[in-house]
């Protein structure tokens, strides 16, 4: 989806569903694509996966006789190999970092609090908060929030540690992403590392849909 929306072909109006996979669930779905079905493919064939499962279980009961559905293994594995070891070690013979990002459970980050896009300017104005949007550069530069900053998600569990974007933890941050998943990790890291960490409610595809505007399109209107 955020790809989509980098280059301009996102249509929410195309899509009926959406499921959100974490990535530890695609490397799962992307394992069970090699070791069952011999297709040397990488987490994102793996999300594809999980995505068109957890859809179609949904909808089975509506069938009346048995379906054929098709989803798109879009990659290869050996591409990401330095993906799969961040979120994976064990499969590399690694021990998992008990501080990593990705290592947070998903009750942990489900304790992390959102902010729900039609409250955001007033909780804005009331607690002054770092807004940032961890999206690739790119999609950075297509538009964001008023006032946001871009720290990719790539670069940021360094700086977590550093503290200096983040005023010595004592500065609330809204975190920003495509549909929440990332923002709502990041939240829940940065408060488990002793900061207040917050994450923007379904994302800025929820932003779009409630009819809000981006910082440049508000800019190019003017």
């Amino acid at each position: 989806m955020e790809q989509l929306w980098e280059t301009g072909f996102f249509r929410r109006d195309a899509y009926d569903e959406f499921s959100v996979v974490e990535s530890r669930e695609a490397i799962d779905g992307m394992l069970t694509l090699i070791r069952k079905c011999g297709l040397l493919c990488g987490p994102s064939a793996g999300a594809n996966y999980c995505g068109a499962v957890r859809y179609l279980s949904t909808i089975a009961e509506s069938f009346k006789e048995q379906k054929t559905a098709v989803f798109i293994a879009c990659d290869r594995a050996e591409w990401y190999l330095s993906y799969i070891k961040e979120r994976r070690p064990e499969l590399f013979g690694m021990r998992a970092d008990p501080r990593s990002i990705y290592s947070l459970s998903q009750p942990q980050i489900a304790l992390a609090s959102e902010i729900a896009p039609d409250v955001v300017d007033g909780w804005t104005a009331e607690n002054n908060p770092l807004i940032v949007d961890v999206r690739n550069s790119i999609a950075f530069e297509l538009g964001s929030i008023d006032g946001a900053i871009n720290i990719p998600l790539e670069h940021l569990e360094k700086l977590l540690d550093l503290r200096a974007p983040f005023s010595g933890y004592e500065r609330k941050v809204l975190f920003v992403c495509p549909v929440g998943e990332q923002s709502r990790r990041c939240a829940a890291q940065l408060t488990r590392r002793g900061g207040q960490g917050f994450s923007l409610a379904g994302g800025l595809q929820m932003w779009r849909t409630q009819g809000r505007s981006l910082a440049r399109e508000l800019q190019e209107a003017s």
